[in-house]
């Protein structure tokens, strides 16, 4: 006969089993419905840089990093209101009082407040370094000082900063090239004109304006999955120079011929070859990897763009599952799942679109004259614009010819030269960015000759006459 204590046993190694596989049932349950999260809902539309790409809607952006032509735009992280932005502004500029630069003095050198449009903050100059030189072709060559430019800008609900350093005169027309046209994006907006947008952790950004050929562009988000730590993503976008990198299959080839053979054995393909996606020439690779008795996955695709073009960039974008800090794990997808998503994100990008052109028979109304236009934005109107600056002459004449959609220029100022610059025959300029008023039509003769200007930009047309 069995005895009591058997039989409680039995029971209890029953209940254990029960609860083990009821255990097991959720967390299957549990997993299959994180993962139709990934499916079900719609996607997310991100505006990165001049492109778009759709994310999972329980995607979690973790790193940002945004450069124009020097200058980088952050995040000043979370800031219950403009009150603490002020608070911590106050405190970074008397950090940089207390700092020394190379010459051994006070590293701010100067602070300016700084209004455009509804938003505020300051321009700090600091950190000046000493002039660097090297021999180039047996000629000794020297460089200015350095300096760090630093805005601070509060854009309603939220504040970046903006930062770059340069060892040339007209760091701070650079810090606002940048600065002047740029404005807050609300959650769901995507902006119908050219321009430069900004995804970051505390809100979204968009900088106006078509990019100048020469304009360098680098752009990199990383983001990650809410219900699937363990999957992450980064979406790279850089310009090229003269000549376009090696393409992504055949920098692949070179490295797996480099790799051993044992670690070969554990990378199964899952995808490769080329791949264009919304016209966009690229190649991809998809694989698992197999480390011990972890299981995870990789997938790459990349296209080239175009030489010296900022609308066509080098775009790569990569992902990873399996992944926790340092430490590495089975995916938490299927092979067919992790395609699925892979595929929905990779078929997004997209260069985003404007304004389309007007299609109607009569002729847009003309942008008034008096109207102002900020260095940088798009020319709104063609015509001979007046700049804003008074006092020291302008190199061009204060009165331009500007085409429409050309970029507004920036004046380059011409100083009282030294004595020392006097005998040597200069003169000293600055340039710094201004607000242009539209004084003239190019067809008004009246207008155009009541406002003459000094001098036309030398591509420029000249109005008509005055018959009259």
């Amino acid at each position: 006969m069995q005895s009591s204590k058997s039989k409680y046993g039995i029971l209890a190694m029953a209940a254990l089993a029960v609860a083990a596989v009821g255990g097991s049932g959720w967390k299957l349950y549990r997993e299959h419905q994180m993962s139709q999260d990934l499916f079900d809902k719609p996607m997310h539309t991100l505006c990165v840089g001049r492109y778009l790409i759709d994310v999972p809607a329980q995607y979690v952006l973790e790193y940002h990093h945004y450069r124009i032509d020097g200058v980088s735009i952050e995040s000043l992280g979370t800031l219950p209101g403009q009150t603490a932005f002020e608070t911590e502004l106050s405190r970074r500029e008397a950090e940089l009082t207390t700092e020394k630069n190379e010459y051994e003095q006070t590293s701010l050198e100067k602070s300016d407040p700084l209004t455009l449009g509804g938003s505020t903050g300051k321009l700090l100059f600091h950190s000046r370094k000493k002039p660097v030189y090297w021999f180039e072709d047996g000629r000794k060559i020297v460089t200015g000082d350095g300096l760090t430019g630093e805005g601070w800008l509060w854009l309603g609900t939220y504040g970046v900063s903006l930062k770059g350093s340069y060892r040339r005169t007209d760091i701070r027309e650079m810090l606002m090239k940048v600065a002047t046209p740029l404005r807050p994006l609300s959650a769901d907006e995507i902006p119908a004109e050219p321009g430069y947008c900004m995804e970051m952790d505390e809100g979204r950004a968009f900088i106006v304006g078509a990019p100048l050929p020469t304009q360098h562009e680098a752009t990199e988000i990383q983001f990650g999955l809410k219900h699937h730590p363990d999957v992450k993503f980064r979406l790279a976008m850089y310009p090229n120079g003269d000549k376009l990198d090696e393409s992504l299959l055949v920098r692949a080839k070179k490295a797996d011929a480099e790799m051993s053979a044992t670690f070969m054995l554990g990378v199964t393909t899952l995808r490769i070859g080329p791949r264009t996606v919304n016209t966009l020439p690229g190649e991809e690779i998809v694989e698992g990897v197999r480390e011990g008795f972890v299981r995870t996955q990789s997938m790459r695709w990349e296209t080239l763009g175009k030489i010296r073009d900022p609308l066509y960039p080098m775009i790569n974008l990569e992902g990873k599952t399996g992944y926790k800090g340092y430490k590495h794990t089975d995916s938490s997808l299927s092979d067919a799942q992790l395609l699925k998503l892979w595929d929905r994100i990779v078929n997004s990008i997209r260069l985003r679109t404007t304004s389309p052109a007007r299609h109607s028979e009569a002729p847009p109304p003309r942008t008034p004259l008096g109207a102002l236009a900020l260095t940088g934005r798009a020319c709104p109107e063609t015509g001979w614009w007046q700049c804003a600056d008074e006092g020291a002459p302008v190199l061009g004449g204060s009165r331009q010819f500007i085409r429409q959609n050309e970029p507004m220029p920036e004046v380059v100022l011409q100083g009282e030269p030294s004595l020392w610059q006097r005998v040597k025959g200069e003169t000293p300029q600055f340039r710094r960015a201004t607000v242009w008023q539209l004084s003239a039509y190019p067809d008004d003769a009246a207008a155009t000759h009541a406002t003459a200007p000094d001098t036309a930009r030398s591509n420029a047309p000249q109005p008509p006459a005055d018959k009259s």
